[in-house]
Parts: C-alpha cells; structure tokens; sequence
C-alpha cells in the first residue's frame, strides 16, 4: 500500500502539469487566433476613419459636413472600442502566462 501511495505522490503532480500545459496550449492558441482578427479589425477602423476624416477634408456642403462629422465620431467610437479590447485581451493572455 505504501508504494502505491509512493507512485501516486509522484505520478499525479505529474499527470497534473501535463493537463495543465495542455489547457494553457489551448488557451494561448485561441488568444493568437483572436489577436491576429483584433488586429484586422483595428485595422479596418483606422482605415475606415483615416477615410471619414479625408471626405471631410473634402467636403463643401453643410449637410455632407455634418454627415463626414458623424462619420468620424462613428469610426473613432469604434476604433477606440478595439483598442480597449485590445488591453483586455493582452491582459488576459498575460494572467495565462503567467
């Protein structure tokens, strides 16, 4: 009985780091895939705002002015929204790391 206690101490701490590294693998892996979309869509949303802050530059009647203006507070809401999630993600991906 003793050895099969001695096994068990020495075996299961093991067994546990094992099934430990496995579910942070699987975490970091769904992180990366979430990251590199993130970064897509802030892209896109820079994009979409260098666009609205361009038309704007370009715009000469009252109404498209105040169409490019909605716009632009649109595009950086949601610029401003990725980034924050952003944080968020780095965060948590920081927690699992360490």
């Amino acid at each position: 009985m003793d050895n099969v206690m001695k096994t068990e101490a020495r075996v299961f701490p093991q067994l546990r780091e094992k099934i430990s590294s496995l579910f942070i693998k699987k975490q970091e892996d769904a992180i990366s895939a979430e990251k590199k979309q993130l970064l897509a869509e802030i892209e896109d949303a820079l994009s979409d705002l260098r666009y609205a802050r361009s038309c704007f530059s370009d715009a000469r009647d009252p109404e498209m002015i105040e169409a490019c203006i909605y716009e632009i507070k649109s595009a950086e809401a949601r610029y401003s929204f990725l980034l924050r999630k952003a944080k968020r993600l780095t965060e948590r991906e920081n927690k699992i790391s360490v």
